[in-house]
């Protein structure tokens, strides 16, 4: 299920071989004043070089120079990890995590861009999985088309691609306003056996 504004736009490529040149230059910093709780932050300096001629408000324009400032919280009650080498990564929670991102840009390109997701994961006792994911985001102003959201499209990719549009091209479509809702089952079927 998915809820665009009317705001939408779709963006038709010709040629697939065509995509942005980005260098993004940051730093950020993340931390955990709680056991479960994170807080993230990050400032960001863009140049964006669309391969081919892009006409925004009305000019074309070849070269994207910009900066933004990012916060984020994530709150995941219950969350576990393991470690691997250097690595930490999430067992996940019994319980529903969530995500809300702020991003400002502070200079050429003025925009305010909120971004948040909910997701719950739930174990069977036979092995299966279920999983329910609610994703939403807004952006403020006429922004070019590579700062609008992009909905995961996974068609002719052949392995499954979770929580994307499996009918959908990737960049087939982009918004400013979204509301995406996906859900996953898997269930691991036992068969009986008999004793020898």
């Amino acid at each position: 299920l998915q809820v665009r504004s009317r705001r939408q736009r779709q963006m038709c490529i010709r040629d697939r071989s065509m995509m942005d040149l980005e260098i993004k230059k940051g730093i950020g910093l993340q931390i955990q004043p709680h056991k479960y709780f994170y807080l993230l932050g990050e400032f960001n300096d863009f140049k964006t070089n669309p391969l081919y001629d892009y006409g925004f408000k009305g000019e074309i324009e070849n070269t994207f120079n910009y900066q933004s400032i990012k916060v984020g919280i994530k709150y995941a009650f219950g969350e576990q990890f393991f470690r691997l080498l250097h690595e930490k990564i999430s067992f996940g929670s019994l319980y529903p995590s969530f995500w809300i991102n702020y991003e400002q840009g502070t200079s050429y390109l003025r925009f305010y861009k909120i971004y948040s997701k909910m997701e719950y994961r739930h174990h069977f006792i036979n092995g299966g999985i279920s999983t329910i994911q609610l994703v939403g985001g807004s952006i403020t102003e006429n922004v070019p088309y590579f700062l609008l959201f992009n909905a995961k499209g996974s068609q002719g990719v052949r392995t499954v691609a979770h929580n994307s549009f499996e009918t959908m091209r990737y960049n087939e479509f982009l918004s400013s306003d979204f509301i995406n809702i996906f859900s996953v089952s898997y269930t691991h079927l036992t068969l009986p056996t008999t004793p020898y």
